[in-house]
């Protein structure tokens, strides 16, 4: 039995099958790119080619932080507009490996990373360097606001959004349910009666 050589292999298939990437920023005016050297279509939406490379890409299937880093062309200046005509730390990075199936029409897309624009940084006048990083980024953001069982809001203030003849309020829930105003109650109510409880994680020991 023959076997057909590995050599010849691969060559067959560089002939028939083209593989290139695609980028996708999800700004105000979305950006969409691929680094193939002619337009693709995908989902209705097309990517532009440009030149970009990724410098770091780490990914695991545990539950981590995954981190895409990039450098795109910039001569046109086109990505460095966008990136300072507004904040777009926290927008949509979408990364695409893609193979096109020559002679068929056929074209596979898969989706190899999403995450959130952590930073960027524009290199002179010829590129931009970007680091996006997946959701669990978020876990390092630290709330402003402190739970309270009393209201915030401000008597009549914007979040308050009371307007009728009372002059005073103690921000307790039952105050604010005299005045008819609980929709917009900003407190806790339930946790003064939940603080001192112990809380299990899975089933309840016997």
């Amino acid at each position: 039995m023959k076997t057909i050589d590995e050599t010849l292999t691969a060559e067959l298939a560089k002939s028939e099958l083209a593989f290139f990437t695609m980028l996708e920023l999800g700004f105000s005016t979305t950006l969409r790119y691929t680094d193939w050297d002619v337009p693709v279509w995908y989902d209705a939406e097309k990517f532009t080619p440009r030149d970009y490379r990724v410098t770091d890409f780490a990914l695991a299937a545990a539950l981590s932080v995954d981190r895409l880093a990039l450098e795109c062309d910039n001569v046109d200046r086109v990505v460095s507009t966008a990136l300072l005509s507004e904040d777009c730390r926290g927008k949509t990075v979408k990364y695409y490996i893609a193979c096109n199936v020559k002679n068929s029409g056929m074209q596979i897309v898969e989706e190899v990373f999403r995450g959130l624009l952590d930073t960027w940084t524009i290199k002179g006048e010829t590129a931009v360097h970007l680091e996006a990083a997946n959701e669990l980024i978020l876990w390092q953001k630290k709330t402003l606001r402190t739970h309270s069982s009393t209201c915030p809001w401000e008597f009549k203030g914007t979040e308050c959004g009371y307007s009728g003849e009372a002059t005073w309020c103690d921000q307790s829930y039952e105050r604010c349910q005299t005045l008819a105003n609980t929709d917009n109650f900003g407190g806790f109510r339930f946790l003064p009666a939940v603080s001192e409880k112990e809380i299990w994680w899975g089933r309840i020991p016997a």
